[in-house]
């Protein structure tokens, strides 16, 4: 049963408030309709089983992975409004007065999650019971079959819902461990960039302001950086994003002396669920 729309965003209001060395939070400004289909809290059950089929492997956590699902939707609601100034934004992606065109592909990379790339698609959710040692695993390449897998160690992580205020929860005091601030709604985010209609149609969206980066539009998910070269020996993807995004402003600051990134901050599923919480 999802949340009451309240108390959802009571959540997100305090988890925004959370201030630390390594985590901070911005809360977005209220912005003019977007090109999306109507993504109100009321419209929640309607995305759900619209968008998803939840496997029979996942019987017994059926309820827990549609709430899930449903608050990764308001976290993409968040995302879909993020203001040019938000400090958690500027923690994964670059600075927009040094880079607008990833703003644009960032915030309707929120958009297209809402509406689900505007496809008729809809994406299996399953939860296999063997662990692999990986959270989850989504398709990237473009197909008529999407889906996603949850395995155990997805389901070890606290929800939004269930993470509490105290030291042992949002509170930890210093120092700071990225993995402690993520939950299972952020890495349905970062899933969620990973399927192809979805990462498409946010750069088709964006295609018009950021006309300047997208000569021709790719045709498959978000990656992980960390499965690639240069970025394969970090244990927590968080840090590999944010260094990610630090390696991108040296470059556009010093071009003369710094080596250009293989990969844009926008495409590397990671930063967009890391963003949204800080």
């Amino acid at each position: 049963m999802p949340l009451r729309n309240s108390t959802i965003h009571s959540l997100l209001v305090y988890i925004f408030l959370l201030e630390g060395l390594m985590l901070t939070f911005s809360i977005p400004q209220p912005a003019p309709p977007s090109a999306a289909r109507d993504s109100s809290s009321t419209n929640m059950d309607y995305r759900l089983f619209e968008f998803f089929t939840i496997h029979s492997s996942c019987k017994s956590r059926r309820a827990m992975v549609a709430r899930i699902i449903s608050d990764a939707f308001m976290l993409a609601e968040v995302g879909r409004d993020i203001p040019e100034s938000s400090i958690s934004y500027k923690n994964y992606f670059v600075d927009p007065a040094l880079d607008q065109n990833e703003f644009y592909i960032v915030r309707n990379m929120s958009v297209s999650i809402l509406s689900n790339g505007d496809s008729k698609k809809k994406t299996t959710i399953r939860c296999p019971r063997k662990d692999i040692g990986v959270i989850a695993r989504t398709t990237a390449d473009p197909t008529d079959d999407p889906f996603i897998e949850l395995f155990p160690k997805f389901f070890q992580y606290p929800s939004l819902a269930s993470k509490p205020f105290t030291k042992n929860g949002w509170c930890t005091p210093p120092p700071h461990d990225l993995f402690n601030f993520q939950v299972k709604e952020s890495f349905l985010i970062h899933e969620f960039t990973h399927l192809a209609h979805i990462a498409q149609r946010a750069l088709e969206l964006a295609s018009n302001q950021a006309a300047e980066r997208i000569i021709a539009l790719r045709r498959v998910g978000t990656i992980d950086i960390t499965h690639a070269k240069g970025y394969d020996h970090y244990d927590i993807p968080a840090q590999a994003a944010r260094d990610l995004k630090k390696q991108w402003v040296a470059y556009l600051t010093s071009q003369a002396h710094e080596v250009k990134p293989s990969f844009w901050p926008d495409e590397n599923g990671e930063s967009y669920g890391d963003a949204l919480l800080g």
